[in-house]
């Protein structure tokens, strides 16, 4: 067994054969003791293009708060619709594991543009204009950012495979998108080598992080904050910010992610938001 300060090179460039996870999405949001919850489970098929160190992903088989497709309710529907977007992705990193592009752009547009059809035949235009405008200044100018700061894809795609010690740990800046509604927030997350076990050739990662606050927007925060909970919008929150997760590898000449798992959460008076990821390789 090798324990957490003992250094470790990580083997690069890691050989992906074609893997399918089960993914879990838990999203907890209570605003002044009104909760707000959601339940989302798909499954995430990862295979080696041909080209090296890119990837394609293909998402299906959503479950929205245990319903599957036929039987959501309209807001699951609508939350079905945008997701179908991302069925499949070409997904390009570096050695470390890391994503250094998202494709191919000319389909997603092509996808999302199928999908207004379809929301503007079910939604009232008043209902949609602002999730229209927003999805489309997004995609359209943003697409990198939004892509690049997936917490899914970065749980898949992280820069894991490198050298670890006992003196740092490995540091990965990263954005929570829309953890203050339209206020990115920016963290850096630190993983570390805890053990490895010799015998199952299984690695495990911890994963922490905290707020980088001299590139956060305090004020955007604070308004956001104050707006929902209906407090006064130069009033500086208390919020507390917790992130950790872990990680799980089979190492070896196919070595890739067996399970991880991230939990980001924070709360202030009157409120309180819970996301958690987990995934697992099915056998």
């Amino acid at each position: 067994m090798i324990y957490k300060g003992m250094e470790y090179a990580m083997p690069v460039t890691p050989l992906l054969k074609e893997l399918t996870y089960t993914v879990r999405l838990t999203d907890q949001l209570i605003i002044n003791d009104k909760e707000d919850k959601m339940l989302i489970e798909f499954t995430c098929r990862i295979k080696a293009d041909d080209e090296p160190q890119q990837y394609l992903l293909f998402l299906d088989n959503l479950k929205i708060n245990g319903n599957a497709e036929g039987d959501y309710e309209k807001h699951e529907w609508l939350f079905a619709r945008l997701f179908s977007i991302n069925s499949n992705l070409i997904i390009k990193t570096d050695q470390y594991g890391s994503i250094t592009g998202v494709g191919d752009k000319k389909r997603i547009l092509s996808a999302w543009e199928l999908a207004k059809e379809d929301i503007s035949a079910v939604y009232e235009k008043d209902e949609i204009t602002g999730l229209f405008d927003s999805m489309d200044y997004t995609l359209k100018n943003n697409m990198k950012l939004l892509y690049h700061n997936d917490p899914l894809l970065n749980l898949l795609f992280n820069n894991i495979y490198q050298t670890y010690t006992g003196e740092e740990s490995i540091e990965t800046e990263k954005i929570i998108l829309k953890h203050f509604g339209a206020t990115g927030l920016p963290v850096i997350e630190y993983k570390e080598l805890v053990a490895i076990d010799e015998n199952s050739n299984i690695a495990t990662i911890d994963v922490t992080g905290h707020i980088s606050e001299s590139f956060t927007d305090m004020e955007g925060m604070n308004n956001y904050l104050a707006e929902v909970t209906g407090q006064e919008s130069d009033e500086e929150m208390d919020y507390y910010f917790d992130y950790q997760g872990r990680y799980e590898l089979s190492l070896g000449v196919q070595h890739h992610i067996d399970k991880a798992e991230l939990t980001i959460s924070g709360y202030c008076p009157g409120y309180k938001k819970l996301t958690v990821y987990h995934l697992k390789l099915q056998p």
